[in-house]
C-alpha cells in the first residue's frame, strides 16, 4: 500500500512540475501577487518601525541579491513587531521579519542566515508555486475558482513542503558559504 501512495505522490508531483512550467506566472504578476499578500500581512499585524534594522537588513541582504537567479525580482525588507521568532517570504521578493527574531539572532551571520533562506524561497520559485494554478485558473473562471484552486493547491503541497526547505537549504547554504569567502 505504501508503494501506491509513494507513487501516486511522485505522479501528483510530476503532473505538477509539468503544469508549472507550461503556465508559470510572469515576475511581473509574481510581484503584483506579492503586494497584495503584503498588503494583507500589513492589515493583520503591526508593522516596527526601526530604520536602523530595516538598514542592518538590507546592508546584509544585498551580497545575497547580487548572486540570486532572478536578478528581475525587486526584493523589499519589511518589518512586523511580533513576538515570534520567525521571517517570510511572499511572491515577487517581499521579505517580512519580526522583531523576536531580530531580538534572538542578533549576529549578523545568523540573520544573513535567515535572509539567504527567505530569498531561497523567491529564488526558487516557492512562493510562487503556491499561487500559480490559482491565478491561472481565476483568469478563466474568476475569483471564486481562484480560492479554491488555491485551498486545493495548499493542501496538496503541504506533502512536499519538506523537499523544498532542503533543496532551499542546499542552495543558500552554498550561496552564503560563497559570500563569506569573498568577505573573508
Amino acid at each position: 500500500m505504501q508503494d501506491v501512495i509513494s507513487f501516486g505522490r511522485q505522479a501528483a508531483q510530476q503532473v505538477d512540475n509539468t503544469l508549472q512550467d507550461l503556465m508559470p506566472l510572469t515576475d511581473k504578476e509574481e510581484m503584483e501577487l506579492g503586494a497584495k499578500s503584503s498588503q494583507l500581512i500589513l492589515a493583520s499585524h503591526r508593522k516596527w518601525d526601526s530604520p536602523d534594522t530595516e538598514a542592518r537588513l538590507q546592508r546584509l541582504a544585498d551580497p545575497l541579491l547580487e548572486r540570486r537567479k532572478r536578478q528581475n525580482i525587486q526584493y523589499t525588507i519589511g518589518l512586523l513587531d511580533e513576538p515570534d521568532i520567525n521571517a517570510y517570504a511572499l511572491p515577487g521578493g517581499r521579505l517580512f521579519f519580526n522583531r523576536g527574531l531580530i531580538e534572538f539572532a542578533p549576529s549578523d551571520a545568523e540573520l544573513q542566515f535567515v535572509i539567504a533562506h527567505e530569498i531561497g524561497h523567491v529564488d526558487l520559485k516557492h512562493c510562487a508555486r503556491s499561487y500559480t494554478h490559482a491565478v491561472q485558473a481565476g483568469k478563466l473562471g474568476g475569483q471564486p475558482v481562484e480560492i479554491a484552486v488555491l485551498l486545493l493547491h495548499n493542501q496538496y503541497e503541504l506533502a512536499f513542503s519538506e523537499e523544498n526547505e532542503f533543496e532551499k537549504l542546499f542552495s543558500n547554504g552554498e550561496k552564503l558559504r560563497h559570500t563569506l569567502r569573498l568577505r573573508g
